[in-house]
């Protein structure tokens, strides 16, 4: 349980990081 809480957490901070140079980007 631990570890998948972890990569759920990996996963979402990339997904926001991702979303967050994108719109860095895109402004």
């Amino acid at each position: 349980a631990a570890v998948k809480d972890y990569e759920a957490k990996r996963a979402s901070a990339t997904a926001g990081t991702a979303a967050t140079l994108e719109k860095s980007a895109t402004a």
